[in-house]
């Protein structure tokens, strides 16, 4: 009877057992992608993940820079082999980079259990399509006088007359002598900017991510998103202009 007894009590421990997985899988975090790219100073990347148990803390370097981003545990989604996630962010860089350049990452899970490092180079988009550069004129006007007696200009000459100027003010100076600024938005992540998601100052027309706004009157300005499927817009951010300087902010999208 005894003997039976013991017998049934270890088939049921057995069974509950095999039920009750331990509460940390064994593995380590997987690097599944990663994506970065730089425009203006600002850097943007976007990195996934497949891990046994949830990643708490992202480590990159680049050059000189080492920085340490704390994952959010919704950013950790459960699936049958664990947690994917992704996460997006932008830093601001010293300067502006024109050649690609290395990064190092690596991830860490709630049992401080490392990821394999990862390297990459960041892309530089200094340049993409639609973006127009204009170089920033000191803030001046032409004034002519009918009495001019330079050489090479004759009296009673307008500024219409000159090769190049169509009036009395130079381009990137609003009237009144004022130097308008630039801005230039960058959205992220990289999936939605390329999904066709635009911005756009107190609306005017829709930007694509990257492109510039010029000769915008000095002062507050309020910058505006566009719906893009299921993700959730940034809210509307106001930025302050000032004459003769470009202004570079981000957009990031989230996930619903």
């Amino acid at each position: 009877m005894n003997q039976r007894v013991l017998r049934l009590s270890l088939i049921t421990l057995f069974i509950l057992l095999s039920f009750f997985k331990p509460l940390q899988a064994t593995g380590k975090p997987d690097i599944t992608r990663h994506e970065a790219q730089s425009l203006g100073g600002a850097l943007n990347m976007q990195i996934e993940w497949q891990s046994p148990n949830p990643v708490v803390l992202l480590k990159l370097s680049i050059g000189n820079l080492q920085k340490e981003i704390k994952i959010d545990a919704y950013d950790n989604k459960r699936n049958r082999d664990g947690y994917a996630g992704e996460v997006n962010f932008t830093l601001n860089l010293e300067g502006s980079p024109n050649e690609p350049f290395p990064y190092v990452i690596q991830l860490e899970d709630e049992l401080r259990i490392k990821s394999d490092l990862v390297r990459g180079k960041v892309k530089i988009s200094s340049s993409q399509p639609g973006v127009v550069f204009q170089p920033q004129l000191p803030s001046m006007q032409i004034q002519i006088q009918q009495n001019i007696s330079q050489p090479g200009v004759q009296p009673g000459l307008q500024p219409s007359d000159l090769p190049g100027v169509v009036s009395n003010a130079l381009s990137g100076v609003l009237p009144g002598g004022q130097q308008g600024g630039t801005l230039i938005v960058i959205i992220a992540p990289l999936i939605v900017a390329g999904s066709g998601a635009m911005w756009r100052v107190e609306g005017g027309s829709w930007k694509n991510s990257g492109e510039s706004v010029s000769d915008l009157p000095v002062g507050i300005h309020t910058i505006e998103f566009q719906e893009v499927g299921t993700w959730i817009k940034p809210e509307s951010q106001k930025v302050m202009v000032e004459g003769g300087q470009t202004v570079t902010i981000n957009g990031i999208y989230n996930n619903r």
